[in-house]
């Protein structure tokens, strides 16, 4: 990590940096966050989202991509290449500061570290419930925001990331009840 001016930028050391986005994440706090390590080149990867944004299927869907890639070094003019061939995404782009990575991966981006890069991967594969949330009848509001939460968990902490972009944003998931074991989520910043 380097701090220049008020801003914190990835450093090239990818333990460093996939430590402070866990930290900064909440990982082991929120239940949603989802970070895949894996090997590409030779190199140590991971890619980092959080559940209810992108799917299983597009996250292996990535790595398969990934993981057919030959190598070829990773030196500056190599980037754009790696973007090209290995990511099959129209939208990747490449951030080093680490205020605009976290505001990606919140608003539903996958993120891609690599070892020895400085660079991270923005890769916008994001995808929304298929039923749109509705506004409750009996909890109507003049201003504000009109979403209603859905039958299932993930969704319905899907759109709370999707308000609420703040990376101190933590939810935890745990069982109530001694028949019913119903799924709660708790969440706070």
């Amino acid at each position: 990590m380097q701090q220049q001016d008020k801003n914190i930028y990835l450093g090239k050391k990818y333990e460093e940096n996939l430590a402070f986005l866990q930290q900064e994440l909440g990982e082991g706090e929120s239940f949603d966050l989802i970070i895949r390590e894996f090997e590409v080149l030779g190199k140590k990867a991971a890619l980092i989202c959080f559940d209810g944004f992108a799917k299983d299927d597009i996250m292996v869907e990535v790595m398969k991509s990934l993981f057919g890639l030959k190598p070829v070094g990773f030196l500056k003019n190599d980037v754009k290449e790696i973007l090209t061939r290995g990511i099959p995404y129209l939208e990747v782009d490449t951030e080093n500061k680490v205020d605009d990575l976290l505001y990606s991966v919140l608003s539903g981006s996958i993120l891609l570290i690599i070892d020895g890069s400085d660079q991270a991967f923005i890769i916008d594969a994001r995808t929304y419930p298929a039923r749109q949330p509705e506004e409750p009848d009996v909890e109507r509001v003049v201003r504000g925001s009109r979403d209603g939460f859905t039958e299932t968990i993930v969704f319905n902490t899907a759109l709370l990331r999707r308000r609420v972009r703040d990376p101190k944003l933590r939810l935890e998931l745990m069982k109530i009840g001694k028949r019913s074991k119903s799924d709660v989520c708790v969440a706070y910043i």
